[in-house]
């Protein structure tokens, strides 16, 4: 699988380009299966695997099941994830972007639980996480929708050409959420909303600004971002 030049001129002018049915639907049905116990599983016993990490969604009502919010180490948890992510289909196109020495820096789920707020994201770079550990931002992040990501849902806002900036001074917040960005409204940067369906890829830089907001269905709105440098 290739991009097109015009994917990758935009991908270079804006910071994000969507590539369409990078994954099929039975792919991505069987991984919505290795997913769906995640929560009863980790909330029952913690993960034992060092490399999986899980951070609860701190926004549930009193009382209510615990949910995962984030989970570092997802390719562990879903082996047909971890064949997506290291497979031919995906690595070609990463290779069109940073070339042919592709190491695999993180993958994480973002499991948005319906009708709450903790992926409300306050505008972050994702180098601004990132950089302590890196010399220059070379990284480029892979969003998998699992499922439908919508405006209703929460989809990511990218802001277009604010990678050319350069890294922005970030600051810690306390929103619940993500607490290291540039800012905590999302009306404060010219936020582009894209959407996409389950299979879809959204490759983004890490010096791109992109925000989030709240899940406001009945839905789960999971995701999973692959980082690789």
């Amino acid at each position: 699988m290739r991009m097109t030049q015009a994917q990758l001129d935009h991908y270079h002018e804006q910071g994000w380009v969507v590539v369409k049915n990078v994954v099929d639907k039975a792919t991505i049905d069987k991984i919505r299966q290795e997913l769906a116990d995640v929560h009863e599983r980790f909330a029952a016993e913690p993960p034992k695997h060092p490399r999986v990490g899980i951070a609860w969604e701190p926004k549930m009502p009193e009382g209510a099941p615990k949910r995962v919010w984030q989970l570092m180490g997802s390719e562990i948890v879903s082996p047909t994830l971890n064949d997506v992510i290291t497979g031919d289909d995906m690595l070609d196109l990463v290779e069109q972007i940073i070339g042919p020495d592709i190491t695999l820096y993180h993958s994480k789920l973002l499991m948005t639980a319906p009708h709450v707020g903790a992926s409300y994201s306050p505008w972050p770079q994702d180098y601004g996480y990132w950089h302590p550990m890196e010399t220059e931002p070379t990284q480029v992040n892979c969003a998998l929708a699992i499922y439908p990501q919508t405006k209703a849902n929460g989809c990511l806002h990218y802001v277009p050409g604010s990678h050319k900036q350069g890294l922005l001074q970030h600051t810690r917040s306390n929103n619940g959420g993500f607490d290291w960005g540039l800012g905590n409204d999302i009306n404060q940067f010219p936020g582009v909303p894209v959407e996409y369906d389950a299979g879809d890829v959204c490759f983004f830089g890490s010096l791109v600004i992109h925000g989030s907001e709240a899940n406001r269905t009945d839905e789960p709105a999971t995701f999973n971002t692959t980082a690789y440098d």
